[in-house]
Formats: structure tokens, sequence, C-alpha cells
């Protein structure tokens, strides 16, 4: 073999058994991690699901992003991953040199992970006047802005604990100009989230807690159309809200759905949570659900309470029109709960949504 011909044999050898990524050895990473201040870096079981649709992803990202993106195979280096104390992949930590680390836990698709870096390299707080309060709103989906009185002290110190907190997953800000407050029309003290793909705002007045302000945090981010995961899907379970699940298989496709579900989730929201979910990854909710996997899009509402499962058919088209007169019938008693037994209220015995 001409040396020529081993070269690229040994390239597309690597190529290939990289699966796409391109991973640092122990000697690159220390030496990336001691050079920047800060780095972002996956570990991951290339062999996963998981880590097969972060690639693409992480790709994209580290291609655009000005902090370097790194990945480490678990499965060539093990040790290396439990010194980092890694038990499930991937996993995406932040590193702030050698000692500070902070673990992403955000949505694993490219611009969600560069809007947490560009976070990452603001202050925990930013200081806005009038001049820039309108470009630091349009700077993330989701800000927050404090109207404060200079002397109000405790809600200042309050706001400060609750970003510092939060600081990774959207943008805080203060200003102790009234003249502002009073051009947004909001109470002065106040904080308020906006909401900027929404165009949307939420407001807590007066003077608040840490716990008050944390709540008001969570709550006023909720999206009006979630995607599931594991680590959110007890929390939409305990919400008392029937769950009403659209699987699609890529990204675009759930996108497509947010965007077209937006008013009807909006008319419901006091009673429904609209979910859509990623077919590849969560392939094993579908059976469980009276779906047939490989037939995607794909839409089952589900009653938390009573343990109800209602699939829509899935030779159907799923349109807002339709999935509202679904629900309806649901609620009417026109549709039979999938299955029979306990789980889902005993034999034919229908309880409502």
């Amino acid at each position: 073999m001409t040396t020529l011909k081993l070269i690229f044999f040994c390239v597309l050898q690597l190529t290939v058994s990289a699966n796409g990524w391109s991973h640092s050895s122990r000697s690159h990473f220390d030496s990336i991690i001691g050079k920047n201040e800060m780095v972002l870096v996956a570990f991951v079981a290339p062999w996963t699901d998981t880590c097969k649709s972060l690639e693409p992803e992480w790709i994209t990202a580290s291609k655009t992003s000005e902090l370097p993106l790194l990945s480490i195979d678990c499965d060539s280096d093990p040790k290396f991953c439990e010194q980092f104390g890694i038990n499930s992949y991937p996993s995406i930590k932040l590193f702030r040199g050698s000692e500070k680390i902070n673990r992403y836990r955000g949505p694993r698709k490219a611009d969600e992970i560069l809007n947490f870096l560009r976070r990452s390299k603001l202050p925990a707080i930013s200081f806005v006047k009038k001049q820039n309060l309108t470009s630091f709103k349009a700077a993330d989906e989701i800000v927050f802005v404090a109207y404060i009185p200079r002397k109000d002290h405790a809600l200042e110190s309050a706001f400060t604990t609750v970003a510092t907190r939060n600081r990774h997953r959207f943008s805080f800000a203060v200003t102790s100009d009234e003249a502002i407050s009073h051009s947004e029309a909001v109470p002065f003290p106040s904080i308020v989230c906006y909401k900027t793909n929404d165009g949307e705002q939420k407001v807590l007045a007066g003077s608040s807690s840490i716990k008050e302000i944390e709540n008001f945090v969570e709550v006023a981010t909720e999206p009006l159309i979630g995607e599931l995961t594991r680590r959110n899907e007890m929390k939409y379970i305990k919400s008392g809200k029937s769950l009403i699940y659209i699987f699609a298989n890529t990204e675009k496709e759930r996108s497509g759905f947010r965007t077209s579900f937006k008013p009807l989730a909006k008319k419901y929201e006091e009673y429904l949570s609209f979910l859509t979910i990623d077919a590849v990854e969560y392939l094993d909710m579908v059976d469980p659900l009276g779906l047939k996997p490989g037939k995607f899009p794909a839409l089952a509402v589900y009653n938390p309470s009573f343990g109800q499962v209602f699939p829509y058919d899935q030779k159907q088209t799923i349109t807002p029109e339709a999935v509202e007169t679904f629900v309806l019938e649901i609620v009417q008693g026109k549709r039979q709960a999938y299955g029979s037994g306990s789980e889902n209220g005993g034999g034919n015995t229908h309880k409502e949504l």
C-alpha cells in the first residue's frame, strides 16, 4: 500500500470509529482547559441513541461557538470520566478552569447550547438603562428585569441570589430608574419576565422573598408547549393536568407542531399540557400509549390522575381542529380509554379529563 493510500485509510478509519465525533485525549483536554477561561465538554458513549442524537447538534454548535467545545469518549477511557462523576450519557459540563464546574441540563440542541454559552460569558446580573433596555430584552428568548428602588436592599439581594442560581438558563438585569418602570407600565418595585418569542410578559409586583422569586421564575418560564424529556416528565405528571403527547421524528416537525398548536394550547392551558416528544429517543413510550412504532407523527392523550390513555388514530392527520374535537369527545365520554383493567379506570368505566 502506498503512503498516500495508507494516510487516506487511517483518516477514514478514524472518522468511522469516532462516528463523527472528534474526541479529545486526556492531554488535549488538560491543555485546552488550561488555556481557556471556559470550556464546554460532552462526556459520551458514542453507541447510545442519546449520544447519537447529540452528535450533529454538538458539531453544529462547535462550528459556531467562540468558546471551545470538547468531547470525551467514556467507552475508551471510563476511569477518566469517573473522575468527574459521570454516570449517564451524554453528560455535558462547563469548566471554568479545573476547579469550578457547572452541569448543563438544558435541551441538547445546538441553539440552546450556544445560548447557554453566551449567558455563561455574561455577569449574573446586567445593569440596564433606558438606552439599552430594548436591546437587552431582545438578546435572549427569556429575560428577567428587576425594577428596584435603590433603598430596597432586601429585594435586590433576593433577586441577585435567584439570578446567580439561574444565570445559565436565562438572562437577568436590574435597574433602579423609576422612569423606566413607568415607560414599561409596570409597578415599582417589580420583577418582569419578558418572553421574546411569544411577545408575552409576566409581572411579580412588590418586594418578594427568594422563594417567591424562584417560584415566579419557574412558573413564568414554563413554555406553552414543552418538549418532554426524562428530566421533566414527573413535573408534568404531577401538574394535575391531562397531557397531550405529540410524537415526531425530527425537530423540524416538532417545532411545526409547537407553532400550529400554540392557540389551542393557550385556549386550554388551565386543563391541558401539550408536549412534543422525540419519537426516536423515546420510542419506548409509544407502545404503552396504544400507538404503533414507525407511524409518526402520532398523538395520545394521557390522564395521570386515573392512568387513562387515549391514542389518536394514526391514520388521521394531526391538526389543531381535529385534536380539539378528539379531546372534547373524550371529555363527553364518547371515547373509550385504551385497554382495560384497573390501570384505565376499570373495564369500560370512563373518567373525564
